[in-house]
């Protein structure tokens, strides 16, 4: 088949996918014919399904996106204002786990529905490395702590000034302030130089893991951003080797994750949004 098809009997020759289309590669002549791909399609095409989501009456498929693997939005499903804002000012970093493993196919519920998040051009090259096994995570912490420990003996200035003594200080006492004990440790990577657009990965995988970070709630689960352990692996070589990333793989962003101890019930205020106002002054 073409790259789209599109079923006279269904189209109702509106022209919504022609305008649709964020590569403009849809053509439609005159209103006697159909939709169809116009010149140059499928080099230009994102894959991005904007044209077989937007159609009405279903009429459009795509040879990538086809239309029975796009289920229809339910409208019972869609969330209203007041508990869109509670679900996200509800986010919490959850610093306290249970001891309690998610199985795998939680696990894989999690990150499939943080692959839906956006990509720079739609490449969707966003990689999942998902560390299950809760010696392993506390193997991997132990590998920091080692590492902020010769950092501040080499730096001890520096090491301070980046809160290492407390860290290790933290595990020697029998408490892990890095990675919180947590059950699981979810690595977002990408392909270094696979694609013209992979100067954009780091903001693909940050968004990829604010998806699982939000959706995690919704299985039960709680997340934890670990920038410090991100810091550390992308300076310590015996840690990167430990990872175990494919070749040519770029960490872009970890996130601890298991259910949380306790339940929270109240919604804590943030400072004002520091927000600017670009308006150009009225020429009257």
């Amino acid at each position: 088949m073409d790259i789209i098809a599109v079923d006279p009997e269904k189209c109702n020759r509106d022209g919504i996918c022609v305008t649709e289309c964020p590569v403009a590669g849809i053509s439609f002549p005159d209103r006697d014919a159909v939709p169809a791909p116009g010149p140059g399609l499928e080099q230009t095409c994102l894959g991005c399904g904007h044209c077989v989501a937007v159609c009405p009456t279903g009429a459009l498929t795509h040879r990538d996106v086809p239309l029975e693997d796009c289920p229809e939005i339910r409208k019972d499903l869609v969330i209203n204002q007041d508990q869109a804002e509670q679900f996200l000012r509800s986010r919490r970093s959850i610093r306290v786990y249970k001891d309690k493993s998610a199985p795998r196919e939680v696990l894989q519920q999690l990150v499939d529905m943080a692959h839906y998040a956006p990509t720079a051009h739609n490449d969707q090259e966003v990689h999942f490395t998902v560390i299950e096994d809760k010696e392993e995570v506390k193997m991997l912490t132990g590998m920091v702590i080692d590492w902020m420990r010769a950092t501040l003996k080499a730096d001890k200035a520096l090491g301070e000034k980046m809160f290492f003594h407390m860290f290790v200080g933290a595990w020697d006492m029998g408490f892990d302030a890095l990675c919180r004990s947590a059950p699981h440790m979810v690595l977002a990577h990408t392909e270094h130089g696979k694609s013209p657009f992979s100067h954009y990965y780091p903001v693909d995988c940050a968004s990829a893991l604010a998806y699982l970070e939000l959706a995690a709630p919704t299985l039960g689960l709680g997340t934890y951003w670990n920038g410090m352990f991100m810091a550390a692996a992308l300076s310590c070589e015996p840690l990167r080797k430990a990872l175990n990333l494919p070749k040519d793989h770029r960490l872009n962003g970890v996130l601890m994750l298991g259910y949380p101890k306790f339940k929270y019930h109240r919604l804590p205020k943030r400072k004002e949004a520091p927000v600017r106002w670009s308006v150009k002054d009225s020429m009257d």
